[in-house]
């Protein structure tokens, strides 16, 4: 069984991938030995690439892999100067596995050496990584009942208000399961108009009365109705994949939306609440939409079955 390559070694094949995989022309070389340009000696280096500019001038660099636990500072990047003159190539990049220190960077920028960074489905660290800004759109359902009349024999509590038989036609339907058909439509008229405008899903509102079988005025009013909450993905949310060059701010690779939890009433950890989604035309926006379900919208209604129905017939009889 062969055994495992060490940290550094897997790191250094990863950047040496990851570069090939960028240009499939170019010569990629993990492990090189290139003579020294001042003495014919043999030399080890990470990685050696040859390639072309406009498929016509040639081209040589330099890549050197540090997996080191701390940031590099700039007595690496001088190393790597003495390093990058003693090889002959005409580039020289460096990639840390745990970033640079500024005075690394800026000594870095002076001489023309590119700082990177391999990320590897790892957490963003950075705003400037990120391709896309995610944001989440969550249901929040509404219901209110208010008793506009007082009869005798009438329900006190949600729960009982929500075994009342409705005349739908030929066939009552209890009240909970009223609401919970109309909520069923409404919502899915709703996404399929978001879906078909391309934009954002909007509020919804619905009613339901109960009439007084003596007078025919209202003697109940129910509304419900679906709104939404907004949450904007955390930076340590978003999962990278690919290559950040710190002297340019250039990001190659993917980023994936940030992973949304459907067991509960938060979205998870990777998510903040906002009041509102931007409507910004600086920065793209990948925009989720979870719509809910009817077992969800049953289930808050069910807990809320002892709650007492508000009376407001003396209201409005002073009113």
């Amino acid at each position: 069984m062969k055994a495992k390559d060490p940290a550094w070694k897997e790191f250094e094949i990863s950047v040496t991938n990851f570069i090939k995989a960028l240009d499939p022309e170019a010569q990629v070389t993990h492990d090189a030995m290139i003579p020294d340009k001042d003495t014919g000696t043999p030399r080890q280096r990470d990685v050696w690439i040859e390639t072309k500019v406009s498929k016509l001038f040639s081209l040589k660099i330099l890549v050197s892999c540090k997996r080191y636990k701390t940031k590099l500072n700039q007595q690496h990047i001088d190393a790597f100067i003495g390093e990058l003159l003693s090889s002959g190539a005409q580039k020289g990049v460096i990639y840390s596995y745990s970033g640079f220190t500024k005075p690394a960077l800026d000594k870095a920028k002076a001489r023309g050496i590119s700082c990177c960074r391999l990320y590897q489905n790892e957490p963003a660290d950075i705003p400037e990584l990120l391709s896309f800004h995610a944001y989440l759109m969550t249901p929040a359902f509404h219901f209110w009942a208010a008793w506009l009349e007082v009869i005798d024999g009438q329900p006190n509590t949600l729960g009982e208000l929500f075994e009342l038989n409705m005349d739908q036609g030929s066939m009552p339907i209890k009240l909970i399961d009223l609401v919970l058909s109309k909520h069923a439509q409404k919502r899915a008229g709703v996404r399929s108009n978001a879906q078909q405008t391309g934009t954002l899903p909007q509020k919804w509102t619905e009613s339901i009365s109960l009439r007084n079988p003596n007078t025919g005025s209202d003697m109940l009013r129910i509304e419900f109705g679906g709104d939404w909450d907004f949450y904007e993905a955390t930076l340590e949310g978003y999962l990278i994949n690919g290559s950040y060059e710190f002297t340019d701010g250039e990001f190659h690779g993917e980023q994936s939306f940030p992973e949304v939890h459907h067991s509960g009433p938060q979205p998870g950890s990777n998510w903040k609440r906002v009041k509102s989604i931007p409507n910004s035309a600086d920065k793209k926006l990948s925009i989720g939409v979870i719509y809910g379900n009817t077992e969800s919208i049953k289930e808050h209604l069910l807990n809320c079955s002892e709650q007492t129905i508000q009376n407001v017939s003396e209201i409005l009889k002073n009113a």
